[in-house]
């Protein structure tokens, strides 16, 4: 072959590769993926630091994983970083804070997507070495386009590494033994330190490659002494750069070996011979532990009818004709042994997922492309022993038959976009099958049912309790996220954390891990994602007797299991609040006394009322109802008067028993009011029939004033006619009856939303000593900061020659 038509191939290759792995790498989340991503964190760290012995993390032991990760932080900060992550050190910090930034994700997972598509080259040129050019392009496609290769090609996990790592170990292997080239000895060895570095299970590989070494030699003949001599060797250059790029990878080795070795073999004998904390399903039924036969019922699963069929092709032709032309070599028997001996080797262990066998899918993607292309070109044979025209046809037969494997295996690929691994073999029953058999489900659906609810009326303040409620579905949720297992197991704590929705998932359902006080309570679904018939996840809306659910203890005898809180009348300023009690706690101390009140984020209050809780009369309480914990509640209601012409923003309702401390119900988003839209103006506040304007663009039209001897409260009310061209800032003036300044106030101007909005400005002005009693007048004014210029002043269209308006006289 050309090297000009080699480098095309691997071009294809490389733009096709990474076009499927790098599209859309943030709009899913599998549920193990926060946890890298919080070791990648710590892992940069360590290496930013210098610590070494902080980078043994894990006993998986996952290093290459964490490698890449810290490699996309690094990327993620020289490429895309933002003013908030000036440094490294920030980027790395701001991920550990939340590591499921949905904007970080794609820099995680782009190393991975990388290192699998350079592999997939590798491959491709190792299998040129040991297989016909025909198999090795068969299978460079199979394998570009497998659903299962790409769904963990691009994720940040550890098996898409382990197995690209694996499989190239070995087809270098196979390489060195046609070629008698010891670079290929090499290779074999770095991938295997690079398998070693990732996950434990990699060690499986070591027995095979014995195995492998001294077969090969000792069938090729000679003198017994210069076979295990090339056995030594062979060993020592494929064993050196193990031992290499792990020392040299694995900063932790430098300071610590023996913990850090001892971690690995710990956690590698605890997975080995434990089973899942979460349990696992198999054959319609939860279980701890699948049995023999999980492995070959996820290899039909999870292959794709090209595979599959082509796999079946590969074992006739190498039963029915052993030694014929179109039967296997070494290279095709040698990849049969390792699909043997992994999955043999894979099945003894107790906890099993479909993942563990990802490693053996190029192998048998390879195998199946064998199997395939004898077929074709047994069919070609035929054909070329026909007439004349059907032997012209045979060369098209060839090509035209792989187009059409490539198609249907691309085909099977993007219909299971974007996270590829609800991709199930249809030949084997697809997803319908799969889900009545295996455990099904890492996470995809959840972004779809939380993109449901972002479309709902409480966008941004819901809350709902999900399976992967925190690692996955709270990534695309933009309400508050509970785990519907871990901190929400049971009806009790949805109601305590005052959840809205519950979203259920399907290996949830199938492990029988809903919790039956939730599923008594959920009703009809309000939205399902699924994928050809079977539900992913699905939406229910909770049952609460209250607007909000609480189980929050305020005081001695106040136990209060919820409350709501009405619309705010912004023309009439009311705020209706109402609270439910746990009457049986109430009964020991009747008659107490609760305040509510309203503040903003700086805590100054707007609004305040004190009741005494209404005494429990028992049957004949007109207004008594049945609290979440299925005993009866008694309401209270207060009436919060907020002052009209509030500024919008976030503001805290809390209450507290008198005398007791606070204790914060919610935060409500308050909206401005328009001036057209006021009803009236409160009672105390003072207006003027003057039209009071500070230029253009706000104009003065009332004010309330508190007066005590050493501090006034004072409340300006503006009403904004134009939007700013720049800042301005309030001042006040407390002058005497000589025209002395004796108390002074400035600050921001109160900003605005919009045109027309009433605006209230809050000032508190302290007066010094005896100050309070020389006050005569009290002025107020605008100037900008930048010069001191002060805003000119109209009074009903007259300009101010000092820019100050007297607001009072006192006393």
């Amino acid at each position: 072959m050309k090297r000009s038509y080699l480098v095309l191939i691997c071009l294809s290759i490389l733009a096709v590769s990474l076009w499927l792995r790098l599209s859309d790498l943030d709009s899913f989340l599998t549920s193990d993926e926060n946890l890298w991503a919080i070791r990648s964190t710590q892992f940069a760290a360590a290496l930013r630091t210098g610590d070494w012995g902080a980078t043994a993390i894990t006993g998986h032991p996952g290093v290459t994983t964490m490698w890449a990760g810290s490699l996309g932080l690094a990327a993620k900060w020289l490429f895309a970083g933002s003013p908030h992550s000036a440094s490294l050190r920030d980027t790395i910090d701001a991920l550990a804070a939340n590591p499921v930034r949905l904007d970080y994700l794609p820099w995680l997972r782009l190393p991975i997507a990388l290192f699998c598509t350079i592999a997939l080259i590798v491959l491709y040129l190792l299998a040129r070495q040991v297989m016909a050019e025909s198999v090795a392009l068969l299978a460079a496609g199979l394998l570009t386009f497998d659903p299962f290769l790409l769904a963990h090609g691009r994720l940040l996990q550890m098996d898409g590494l382990l197995t690209m790592a694996i499989a190239v170990a070995w087809l270098a292997l196979l390489t060195a033994f046609r070629t008698e080239q010891r670079r290929f000895l090499i290779i074999s060895g770095l991938s295997i330190g690079t398998a070693l570095l990732t996950k434990s299970p990699a060690l499986v590989m070591g027995p095979l490659i014995l195995g492998a070494i001294i077969w090969a030699r000792l069938r090729l003949g000679g003198r017994t002494r210069v076979r295990w001599r090339r056995i030594f060797l062979d060993l020592l250059w494929t064993g050196i750069p193990v031992l290499a790029i792990v020392f040299v990878l694995w900063p932790a080795l430098w300071v610590r070996p023996l913990d850090t070795f001892g971690r690995v073999w710990g956690l590698m004998t605890a997975y080995g011979g434990g089973e899942h904390e979460l349990g696992n399903y198999w054959l319609g039924m939860p279980t701890s532990e699948p049995g023999i036969l999980f492995y070959p019922a996820i290899l039909a699963l999870r292959t794709t009818p090209v595979t599959l069929v082509g796999l079946l092709l590969a074992l006739a032709w190498s039963i029915t004709r052993p030694n014929g032309a179109l039967s296997g070599g070494f290279s095709e028997r040698a990849l049969w042994a390792f699909v043997l001996w992994f999955g043999i080797v894979l099945s003894l262990g107790a906890k099993k997922f479909d993942r563990y066998l990802l490693p053996i899918f190029p192998a048998l993607d390879m195998l199946a492309a064998w199997g395939w292309v004898a077929a074709l070109e047994w069919t070609a044979a035929w054909l070329r022993g026909r007439r004349d025209v059907w032997n012209r046809a045979a060369p098209i037969v060839l090509r035209a038959g792989a187009l059409l494997l490539l198609s249907v295996q691309a085909w099977g690929a993007l219909a299971n976009r974007p996270s590829y691994l609800t991709a199930y073999n249809p030949l084997a029953g697809g997803i319908r099958a799969a889900a009545r058999t295996v455990l099904v489900g890492w996470g995809e659906g959840l972004a779809e049912a939380a993109k449901y609810l972002n479309g709902g009326p409480d966008v941004g303040t819901g809350r709902a309790a999900a399976w992967y409620g925190k690692n996955v579905f709270g990534a695309f949720y933009q309400g508050e996220s509970h785990d519907l297992y871990y901190d929400t197991p049971i009806a009790a704590d949805l109601y305590t954390h005052d959840v809205d929705w519950v979203v259920t998932y399907i290996n949830q359902e199938q492990r029988g891990l809903l919790d039956p006080s939730v599923r008594a309570l959920l009703g009809a679904p309000l939205y399902s994602v699924t994928r050809e018939g079977v539900t992913l996840a699905t939406v229910f809306a909770w049952p609460k007797p209250f607007a909000h659910t609480s189980d929050l203890i305020v005081g001695d005898g106040l136990r209060l299991l919820g409350w709501q809180v009405g619309d705010h009348d912004r023309a009439a300023g009311m705020l209706p609040v109402t609270l439910y009690w746990d009457a049986a706690e109430l009964a020991a101390i009747p008659r107490r006394r609760v305040l509510v009140w309203m503040k903003d984020a700086s805590g100054e209050v707007w609004a305040a009322e004190e009741a005494t809780i209404p005494a429990d009369s028992g049957a004949h309480l007109a207004t008594r109802i049945i609290g979440w914990l299925g005993q009866p509640a008694v309401p209270q209601s207060f009436m919060l008067r907020p002052p009209i012409g509030l500024r919008s923003g976030v503001y805290r309702i809390e209450i507290a028993p008198l005398a007791g401390a606070p204790t914060q119900l919610t935060a409500l988003q308050i909206s401005p009011t328009r001036l057209s839209e006021a009803a009236a103006l409160d009672p105390n506040i003072q207006t003027s029939s003057s039209d009071i304007r500070f230029g253009d663009v706000i104009r003065l039209i009332g004010f309330e004033l508190a007066a005590t001897n050493e501090s006034w409260l004072l409340d300006l009310i503006w009403v904004w006619l134009a939007p700013l061209e720049e800042p301005y800032h309030y001042f006040i003036h407390a002058v005497d009856t000589a025209d002395q300044i004796v108390a002074q106030q400035d600050g921001p101007l109160v900003e605005s939303d919009g045109l027309g909005e009433l605006a209230r400005q809050r000032i508190h002005l302290n007066l010094p000593g005896s100050a309070s009693g020389a006050v005569s007048r009290v002025y107020v004014g605008l100037y900008r900061p930048r010069d001191g210029v002060r805003a000119t002043l109209t009074v009903d269209g007259q300009p101010a020659p000092d820019g100050r308006y007297l607001l009072t006289t006192y006393p």
